[in-house]
């Protein structure tokens, strides 16, 4: 679902465009690789402190479980075992995303203002593209990203691509 508005007054308009995609799954080998080579930000922890898995548990083995209390001998080692590519759960993600696809804001001179000047119509634009992503569970990456490429309809699957671009525009319009 998309959403674009648009606000006029005295010459200035100014418009937006949000894109929301509302559920399915995505998996990220992105993810996956940074988290593994240590280059996430979830994975700069204290190295020198034993890390304890958050919310496991161990099997006591009469039908009871309590929590786990074993230290991971390398917080490298649980991230490498985490997010390793033959694990795929801990690098699929729901999909669903907000997108702030585009802000623009635009002034058109009126005729009075131009009056001196040889241009029958004048106006001065500054827009942004690609500016931010909301309520989003998948990090490090842009949701829209898949192997298929970003015309394709199989969408799902991330494998390493490349961050997308955000760009910001001038644009001045003349008419003489």
């Amino acid at each position: 679902m998309g959403l674009t508005s648009v606000f006029s007054y005295k010459g200035w308009r100014l418009s937006t465009t949000f894109d929301w995609k509302q559920g399915g799954i995505l998996y990220s080998q992105t993810v996956g690789t940074l988290r593994t080579s240590g280059l996430a930000a979830e994975t700069a922890t204290d190295r020198e402190t034993l890390f304890v898995d958050p919310n496991t548990f161990v099997d006591n083995g009469d039908g009871t479980y309590s929590e786990n209390t074993i230290a991971i001998p390398s917080v490298q080692q649980y991230w490498n075992s985490y997010s390793s590519s033959t694990i795929h759960e801990s690098n699929t993600f729901d999909a669903t995303y907000i997108k702030w696809r585009e802000l623009g804001l635009s002034y058109s001179f009126n005729k009075k203002q131009l009056q001196n000047i040889p241009f029958t119509a004048l106006s001065l634009s500054l827009q942004g593209r690609n500016l931010a992503i909301f309520n989003t569970s998948i990090p490090h990456i842009d949701p829209e990203t898949n192997l298929f490429g970003s015309s394709s309809n199989g969408g799902g699957i991330e494998y390493n691509g490349l961050p997308s671009t955000s760009s910001i525009g001038l644009s001045v319009k003349v008419k003489f």
